[in-house]
């Protein structure tokens, strides 16, 4: 899918040719409606995050399911930071300036005790077969006093509650297998996609698609249970809004927003987790 950008640098996943194809007249207006209130949310959330980094030129950075690199680098700019790592189970584009590990994110994670400054995990978590090894291994690679910021959808989103009330699939659940199912709201079913296949023979479930959802408050006790200290919870996409009203919404009930994220710290004097689940 093509890649533009904003006057800032930041990018966004241009998906006008994908829309194009469409033949449906009700389903082209519910592509322009998700392309300004779901994808408009995700760069709001992108852009918003921000604000949640600190500067430091020295610290050393992972991003967790990095996809192509063009957002890491725009996330690594905000913090000034250089000494980038990238963890995935495909390559990105931008190997000249991340160190990237191909692996899957359900296995140990191959870095050393207390190495990284920041942990990035932007819309991964919820592809997580392992969460509690994917936890275990986030406390463990950071140092102690780094944090992690760990970014997701909602669970109790309106949009998914609304879904539910429907009788539907939750729209953050209705693409487990590489395809659309139980949502009647997909304006991309029967579109041409990406062959998955590669990633079902290789049993790379999380590849496919979503396989666990979280709310606010089970992000923030899921960090807290593997040892972290809980900072701030954000979010964004108040959907069914958009634009400014949808930005504003969400900073005032992050609890409902579409997209949502944590900033975790691990403390000075973590000890290793006992292995507890």
């Amino acid at each position: 899918m093509a890649k533009s950008y904003y006057e800032d640098g930041l990018p966004y996943e241009d998906q006008s040719q994908l829309r194009a194809a469409i033949r449906s007249p009700w389903k082209k207006a519910l592509a322009w409606y998700v392309n300004k209130s779901f994808n408009g949310g995700v760069c709001d959330l992108n852009r918003h995050v921000r604000r949640y980094f600190e500067p430091n030129p020295s610290a050393t950075v992972l991003d967790v399911g990095t996809g192509d690199g063009d957002q890491f680098l725009w996330w690594a700019q905000q913090i000034g930071a250089t000494r980038l790592h990238a963890m995935d189970a495909i390559p990105n584009r931008h190997q000249d300036r991340i160190q990237t590990t191909l692996t899957a994110l359900d296995e140990a994670w191959p870095y050393a005790d207390r190495f990284f400054d920041v942990v990035i995990s932007s819309q991964n978590i919820e592809h997580i077969i392992d969460t509690p090894l994917y936890m275990k291994e986030c406390l463990r690679v950071l140092k102690p006093g780094g944090y992690a910021i760990i970014m997701t959808e909602n669970l109790a989103s309106w949009a998914n509650i609304g879904a539910t009330v429907m009788g539907w699939m939750p729209f953050s659940f209705s693409n487990m297998f590489g395809y659309p199912l139980g949502n009647r709201l997909i304006w991309h079913e029967g579109l041409p996609k990406e062959d998955f296949t590669k990633f079902y023979e290789r049993k790379l479930w999380g590849c496919l698609g979503h396989q666990r959802l979280f709310t606010p408050l089970a992000l923030r006790q899921l960090g807290e249970h593997y040892g972290f200290r809980f900072e701030a919870a954000f979010g964004s996409a108040y959907l069914p809004l958009w634009g400014v009203l949808s930005e504003w919404f969400s900073r005032l009930d992050t609890t409902h927003a579409h997209f949502i994220g944590v900033k975790l710290r691990k403390p000075e004097d973590a000890a290793p987790h006992p292995g507890a689940l």
